[in-house]
């Protein structure tokens, strides 16, 4: 199947409006033109001999073409064609298929923190929605549609301020579920400046064409926050403390597991019962993994590009500035018989 890819030119196709309809985001921005990634000439070397081997293995299968900068975040998005969004540091956001295909050039958002995107049907538009933080720390949405040339930057009906330092995304609980706002289209947890210990968090939706925030009660941590997952039930957000750079829920179909990236860009995972363990990356013949990784996003089974059973995205420099996204196959992973990768009793799970 070919994908469609859209070259995106220079400038951007900004909202501002907060009630402005996705559709029109759609309408009035223009159509596809062709696109070839580009190639790169630029060296691997060989990565550094690893440590011995401890924990779990899991080898590092793909990557993308050298990026044009250092990375900021990462984040993979659901849908029937999911997505890899990058920011870049400084200025810089741009998108890939699960192929490491780009899907347009970068674009000129500052972007400081995304997180996992939703896939969603608006009025009969099919859109693509990227939450982050700017670096003026207002929440925004980053969305994308097929008859865009280029995302759109919206900003979000928050009652943020300018004081977001983090966020988590996933999908949002069932319609028929009692309280649940119509239209939603993901949950959404985020922090703030000066209030680092509580976890703000609730539903966005989309009604006649307007965002909507529905926010549920705030949640206190004993200590300051360092990531937050949305669970795949409609259970409240899990926050996280520390200083992660990433942290990830894995949704597999044999059972959950939970992924961090450490500040000193130690890739860890999380099973039943057990504390979290290091995972070593075996790397490919033409495949560098980042040292260390400086990004990390997990999707437990995409609909497209050949990882039914979960992905791991690692993103940083694989040799002398040369930047990249690196991809990991989580097959290896195996749940123990009976329970899944949470400790969830097979019997009891959902």
């Amino acid at each position: 199947m070919q994908y469609k890819r859209w070259r995106v030119v220079a400038g951007k196709c900004l909202v501002n409006a907060v009630g402005a309809s996705a559709v029109l985001f759609v309408a009035a921005c223009g159509g596809p033109a062709s696109d070839a990634p580009a190639e790169s000439d630029a060296p691997l070397v060989p990565q550094a001999e690893a440590d011995a081997e401890t924990g779990l293995t899991l080898p590092a299968v793909w990557s993308t073409r050298a990026l044009d900068g250092p990375v900021q975040d990462v984040a993979l998005s659901t849908g029937p064609r999911p997505l890899l969004a990058i920011a870049f540091e400084g200025r810089g956001f741009q998108l890939f298929n699960l192929e490491g295909e780009r899907l347009g050039e970068p674009i000129g958002f500052g972007i400081t923190d995304l997180a996992g995107g939703q896939f969603a049907n608006l009025d009969g538009a099919a859109v693509t929605l990227f939450p982050g933080v700017d670096r003026e720390g207002r929440l925004n949405i980053y969305l994308h549609g097929s008859n865009l040339p280029v995302p759109v930057e919206i900003p979000l009906p928050i009652n943020a301020g300018n004081g977001a330092l983090g966020l988590c995304a996933g999908a949002p609980a069932q319609q028929e579920s009692e309280g649940m706002p119509d239209g939603a289209v993901m949950r959404l947890g985020y922090w703030l400046e000066g209030a680092e210990t509580t976890l703000e968090w609730g539903t966005l939706g989309v009604v006649e064409g307007a965002f909507t925030w529905s926010a549920e009660a705030p949640l206190t941590n004993a200590t300051p926050l360092g990531g937050c997952r949305i669970p795949a039930q409609a259970d409240a957000p899990l926050p996280v403390s520390g200083t992660p750079i990433a942290v990830a829920d894995l949704e597999r179909p044999d059972g959950r597991y939970a992924v961090t990236l450490t500040a000193e860009g130690q890739l860890l995972a999380s099973g039943p019962g057990e504390g979290p363990q290091p995972v070593t990356l075996r790397e490919g013949m033409s495949v560098r993994v980042p040292l260390p990784p400086v990004a990390m996003d997990a999707q437990g089974a995409p609909l497209d590009g050949g990882y039914p059973f979960g992905l791991i995205v690692l993103a940083g420099e694989t040799a002398p500035d040369v930047h990249q996204a690196v991809f990991v196959d989580t097959t290896p992973l195996v749940a123990p018989e009976g329970v899944d990768r949470m400790g969830v009793p097979a019997a009891s799970a959902e």
